[in-house]
């Protein structure tokens, strides 16, 4: 069999050793490094100190820390990312509770990348007789909080999982709602949301438009969030139903309709008192919270990837949230 040597690039010339990893043309003498090395200086060891130390806010901004200059700064945020994912990598998901039943924790985000936007769906889950919820990945989806939107979110929990769901505490989105239904899960809506959609339209304090008549609302909203009396709350229902006939404002009309209507999703605290089910959905709040305090530290984001692994770390780094029952505070 004829044997094929390797030519020389520069002269289709036989090819010599030239010491260890050099060659040479037999031809012209010119000499080459195969196997090449990289270039320039070695990469430091990664860990993920920086990450959590950035996380902790004992370092500032990349922007902050690089005294006005672009180059610096973006070899500042590099080496941030580096940490950050040497984290991702080495660290697992938070492990979901072993109780027999548990409680669902969700809401959403909605923010926008390069005029695109992107709705950070946050869900938790919390064993009945835990005090904190565990953060499950949450599921970024490009477009706004939508029905089908939830839908695509709530089906990602394993099945395991979502069969040992008993609640759902939310702040009554239609998606939640109508999935919850399907599931036959307790609706537990947040109180806080209600009490801030009223305050917004009718204001209880003495300097607002109409502060008689937002007085008058508050208080009779909260004796059916609160009262355990049956008869108080039939008595408050009926004074809400014709307030919402005469008031004024149209947006303040169909609040007090809807809660009306479903007025039950607001008292399931009172009806099924063994669950321990918090008033307000401030457990997902909080983690949300701590999204945007992330987002403005990092000055924007450019894509949705990066989005999705500063979500990961953080979700993976955080593990848990503080969880107290009905006796958290508004």
């Amino acid at each position: 069999m004829k044997k094929i040597h390797e030519k020389s690039v520069c002269c289709r010339g036989k090819v010599q050793r030239f010491g260890g990893r050099r060659r040479q043309c037999t031809i012209c003498w010119k000499t080459w490094r195969v196997w090449k090395k990289r270039r320039g200086r070695d990469r430091t060891r990664t860990n993920s100190e920086l990450f959590e130390r950035f996380l902790k806010h004992s370092i500032g901004s990349s922007v902050g820390r690089s005294n006005g200059s672009k180059s610096e700064s973006r070899s500042m945020e590099r080496q941030v990312e580096r940490s950050r994912d040497f984290f991702i990598r080495n660290t697992s998901w938070p492990q979901i509770p072993k109780a027999s039943e548990l409680i669902l924790i969700a809401d959403a985000k909605i923010i926008r990348i390069k005029c695109v936007w992107y709705t950070i769906h946050c869900m938790l889950l919390r064993g009945l007789g835990d005090t904190d919820a565990v953060v499950l990945p949450p599921v970024i989806i490009q477009g706004i909080e939508n029905q089908e939107n939830w839908r695509t979110a709530l089906n990602t929990i394993p099945k395991r999982e979502s069969e040992r769901i008993r609640a759902v505490v939310s702040d009554g989105h239609v998606g939640i709602i109508n999935f919850a239904k399907g599931h036959f899960w307790i609706i537990q809506r947040c109180h806080f949301h209600l009490l801030s959609a009223i305050q917004h339209r009718r204001s209880r304090r003495h300097t607002a438009r109409f502060p008689a008549e937002g007085m008058e609302i508050w208080t009779q909203v909260k004796i059916v969030l609160e009262t355990y009396s049956q008869e108080e709350t039939t008595s408050a229902l009926k004074k809400i139903s014709l307030m919402s006939l005469t008031t004024t404002s149209r947006e303040l009309r169909s609040i007090l309709r809807g809660f009306v209507k479903n007025y039950r999703h607001f008292r399931s605290y009172i009806n099924y008192p063994n669950l321990n089910l918090p008033i307000t959905s401030n457990t997902a709040e909080s983690f949300i919270g701590r999204i945007s305090e992330l987002l403005h530290r990092l000055r924007g984001l450019s894509s949705c990837s990066s989005l999705e692994k500063w979500i990961e770390a953080l979700t993976k780094y955080k593990k848990q949230i503080k969880c107290n029952g009905f006796n958290q505070p508004n």
